[in-house]
């Protein structure tokens, strides 16, 4: 097994059941304006019921994040008061 890493998911394309999604790396960023430009990266491809459970797998860590910062400013806010 090997690590890929990338900065952005930049399309998804779904034909004839596999779905084709699209990975960017940063390009150069300008140190005055900060913006930045993206080159293209790599693309992976898989059967669109994969796709479906690594969405939902995706989903339910999204929720967990989203969980886990609301305790923490809970607790942020708790300390404050």
């Amino acid at each position: 097994m090997f690590d890929m890493f990338t900065e952005r998911l930049t399309n998804i394309h779904i034909h004839q059941g596999i779905v084709r999604m699209e990975f960017a790396r940063l390009g150069s960023v300008n140190p005055e304006t900060k913006e930045y430009t993206l080159e293209p990266g790599f693309r992976i491809a898989i059967p669109l019921d994969a796709f479906l459970h690594a969405a939902d797998r995706m989903h339910a860590v999204k929720e967990d994040i989203l969980a886990k910062v609301r305790e923490q400013a809970m607790q942020h806010q708790g300390a404050q008061v």
